[in-house]
């Protein structure tokens, strides 16, 4: 597979990896947690507070989820050992 070959095939599962990471999120949403909460002042110093009222985390124990890339159509070999 040439790099155009790659690009294009990283292009077209971008959809799936969007939809995998807004299902898990949505999975979580009653965990979610405002960063401006988490009681790190300093962020105030560089990020507006809206943007810290506004994004979230969720404390995650244990592995964290990774999209099932290869079953997305994204070579092995190219993924390399993310889990």
């Amino acid at each position: 597979m040439d790099s155009f070959d790659l690009i294009r095939k990283f292009q077209s599962t971008l959809p799936l990896v969007r939809k995998w990471i807004d299902d898990v999120l949505d999975g979580h949403k009653d965990q979610a947690t405002p960063i401006v909460n988490l009681g790190f002042p300093r962020l105030q110093q560089v990020f507006p507070s809206e943007l810290l009222e506004k994004a979230r985390v969720i404390v995650v124990s244990g592995k964290v989820p990774f999209p099932p890339l290869s079953r997305m159509g994204l070579p092995e070999r190219v993924l390399g050992d993310v889990h």
